[in-house]
């Protein structure tokens, strides 16, 4: 039996802090051992001139943080001419952003369903966009992660599988949350396993009584099996913390809720 425990690598959300500055951010990060980051607004947006990107990229270099994804709004690439369809040329400028920032993943935010339009056409345009930007993703050697999202238009694994196997793009995949696949009653341990041979990324985050605002440790998600599923199938990139709501939910300060759940994941992954 492998008793060497999980290298994990963790990763922080810039925009769970969006009241402050991005160098507080960085500083702050830096300083309570995190080496990657997942960037997202207010700190980063595709639309960012290419000095305001390398800026950014150069602000987590300087910090010691490796830019590992930004985070992009699935409402960001919305053709608006033809309401919930993709847009090639706003997918390709995130593409260059990402890159400029010095990321080599997209997270896709798709969190909800364009206005008037019910989930299969949504669905159906998100794997008709995504296989049109397969080749501009390896073009710029960036990978896009879609989130696995109760309230979007990817909600299951049946439907990863298939959007997978229709795209066809080995930069093309998805990005696993503990507690929202928990909260759409799916085993993150079953997800890891069906779709380790798609481009992963990890949001680790865990239940409450009422929503997936959950702070590692204090809801029901074993994130000791989640743990030791990633083991399983070899994951070696960075799982990142996002949080939300933790005053509201907790009385806990971002900043310690985020101390807190790294300090329960790094125990628990020496253990598995």
């Amino acid at each position: 039996m492998d008793m060497s425990g999980y290298p994990l690598i963790l990763a922080c959300a810039s925009y769970c802090y969006p009241d402050r500055s991005l160098d507080s951010v960085l500083c702050w990060l830096s300083e309570n051992g995190f080496s990657r980051i997942d960037l997202g607004e207010p700190h980063f947006h595709p639309s960012m001139s290419v000095p305001e990107l390398k800026q950014l990229y150069s602000s987590c270099r300087d910090k010691g943080l490796i830019p590992y994804i930004v985070s992009v709004n699935a409402s960001q690439w919305w053709d608006a001419r033809q309401p919930g369809r993709l847009d090639s040329a706003a997918i390709e400028a995130s593409l260059r952003a990402a890159k400029l920032a010095g990321a080599d993943r997209i997270g896709l935010v798709a969190n909800s369903l364009p206005e008037g339009r019910d989930r299969m056409w949504s669905y159906e345009q998100l794997c008709s966009g995504l296989r049109e930007a397969a080749s501009a993703c390896v073009r710029e050697e960036i990978s896009i992660n879609v989130e696995i999202h109760v309230r979007g238009p990817l909600i299951d694994l049946k439907q990863a599988k298939m959007l997978w196997e229709f795209v066809r793009c080995p930069l093309i995949g998805f990005t696993l949350d503990t507690s929202l696949l928990a909260f759409n009653g799916i085993s993150f341990e079953r997800a890891c396993r069906e779709l380790r041979d798609c481009d992963l990324n990890v949001h680790f985050r865990d239940l409450t009584d009422h929503d997936f605002f959950g702070i590692p440790g204090r809801g029901p998600v074993n994130f000791r099996a989640s743990l030791a599923a990633l083991k399983e199938i070899g994951y070696r990139k960075a799982c990142v913390i996002e949080l939300f709501r933790t005053v509201e939910n907790y009385r806990v300060a971002m900043e310690d809720a985020v101390l807190e759940s790294k300090g329960f994941l790094e125990r628990l992954a020496a253990e598995v």
